[in-house]
């Protein structure tokens, strides 16, 4: 036995675009676990300004910045490792400037993020839908 619901195309958007704005609104939306974020973004969350910080940063070795950015952003240690300014065997070893163009190279790199690839659900808005709510 098949159960059949009508629906208009308007009630069965509005009521999509509607839970998920709800649910966008809600303490259950957690933007980790469902949005990319970028090694800057990371450095902004944790310091507030990702350039400021390069200066500090680049006196410590990278085992010292992912323990603090694992303590400090990320208590579940959500894949800050995988960001591959960690799989850079140069950096230790580099002088104090090379480590900061290291480091302004990994925050200017918009392509290196960890996530799911989705986009920041604030950001998502539809005109047509929102005329429907």
């Amino acid at each position: 036995m098949r159960l059949k619901i009508q629906i208009s195309k308007d009630d069965l958007c509005r009521t999509l675009y509607k839970a998920l704005k709800d649910f966008q609104k809600s303490g259950l939306y957690l933007p980790r676990e469902w949005e990319s974020i970028t090694f800057a973004e990371v450095l902004t969350k944790v310091y507030g300004n990702s350039d400021i910080i390069l200066d500090t940063l680049k006196t410590k070795s990278l085992e010292e910045i992912l323990k603090e950015l694992k303590e400090l952003y990320v208590p579940d240690n959500y894949g800050i490792e995988n960001f591959w300014l960690f799989d850079d065997c140069d950096y230790d070893s580099a002088d104090l400037n090379h480590r900061k163009e290291i480091l302004e190279e990994a925050v200017a790199d918009e392509s290196d993020y960890i996530g799911f690839g989705g986009r920041p659900l604030m950001e998502i808005n539809s005109p047509i839908l929102e005329r429907l709510l």
